[in-house]
């Protein structure tokens, strides 16, 4: 089998990121473990930012000019973080959505979380102080992940309808879903409010039907802009059904989205439409059916992820009702 070339790496790349990104390279294509791979990451960004203390406490007053142009160096773990949640990004858009790389990815944030906590020196507001590495948490958007990740969706797949024209823009967005709805299988919840499901107002399958399109003088081409976001839908319920049923099915208020089994049943309908229309491509009517049947799998008991009482999320049914008990 061919390895997969993630093209993350940049011209201006120092010998330090040129390791992180060839540890992704690696851990994506099965040559090292996530386990491995998160070990060789942390020594790298841990062993910079002591280097560049020595660095920055190797004079008495560094100047500005010396900062500016690196002659002097400072710690910067911002910054690292920054390239890995990039690279965590970038790769994903590339990997297909159906290969075990996905899944590495994935393993190796969660290797990330796993590291006990440790601090290095950080370079900020022209002083130094400590920055605690890999409080990878819902509460603090994954250190700047959850952001990262919105920041790369904007670049990448919103504006002059993107995703809707461009068929490289597409698949990588068919990639990213894939990766973003095993990061809340696996328990991240990091990249859930850009779900095609959910989102509002870039999202058609989201916001609409796409039957009453058929009979419209551009029906073909309404159809042309639903499909990309209908295939990426279907990846959320292949990686995450089990953690959106529980959400639905539970009428849980939480995590941005007033969940329930209308929400559900809406999405359901949704891909029986697309299923059935012969206006979109094989490829995604087959998606499409394949969520069609994790969703009746689920439907029948067959899936739990326990994501309820990871957040301690509650009913918004129950608040409700709560509500109108002491009224």
């Amino acid at each position: 089998m061919s390895l997969i070339e993630l093209n993350i790496a940049q011209a201006g790349d120092d010998e330090s990121s040129k390791q992180i990104k060839t540890t992704f390279h690696n851990l994506v294509n099965g040559i090292v473990d996530s386990a491995t791979a998160a070990q060789e990451i942390d020594k790298i960004i841990v062993n910079d930012c002591r280097e560049a203390y020595i660095s920055y406490t190797s004079v008495p007053k560094p100047t500005a000019e010396q900062i500016e142009t690196r002659s002097i160096r400072t710690p910067d773990p911002a910054g690292w973080l920054q390239l890995l949640w990039n690279s965590f990004g970038k790769a994903a858009m590339v990997i297909p959505y159906n290969h075990v790389g996905q899944d590495r990815l994935v393993s190796l944030l969660q290797e990330l979380q796993r590291i006990p906590l440790h601090k290095v020196p950080w370079f900020v507001s022209d002083k130094v102080i400590e920055k605690e590495l890999y409080d990878l948490t819902h509460a603090n958007g994954y250190d700047y992940f959850q952001q990262w990740l919105w920041e790369l969706d904007q670049g990448h797949f919103i504006g002059h309808q993107t995703v809707e024209t461009d068929p490289e823009a597409a698949v990588a967005y068919l990639n990213f879903s894939a990766f973003l709805g095993r990061l809340l299988a696996g328990g991240i919840t990091a990249g859930l409010s850009l779900s095609a499901l959910i989102r509002r107002p870039e999202s058609p399958f989201c916001m609409q039907k796409i039957a009453w399109t058929a009979k419209s003088a551009d029906s073909a081409e309404q159809a042309k802009r639903y499909q990309p976001y209908a295939s990426a839908a279907a990846q959320w319920i292949l990686y995450a059904g089990d953690a959106l049923y529980e959400l639905c099915d539970k009428d849980i208020s939480g995590l941005g989205v007033k969940w329930s089994r209308t929400l559900w049943d809406s999405w359901k309908a949704k891909f029986n439409e697309v299923a059935e229309d012969k206006r979109f491509s094989d490829a995604t009517r087959d998606l499409v059916r394949q969520a069609i049947e994790c969703m009746v799998q689920l439907e029948q008991g067959n899936g739990a992820t326990g994501i309820v009482q990871k957040f301690g999320l509650t009913s918004w049914r129950e608040d409700e009702n709560e509500d109108k008990e002491e009224e």
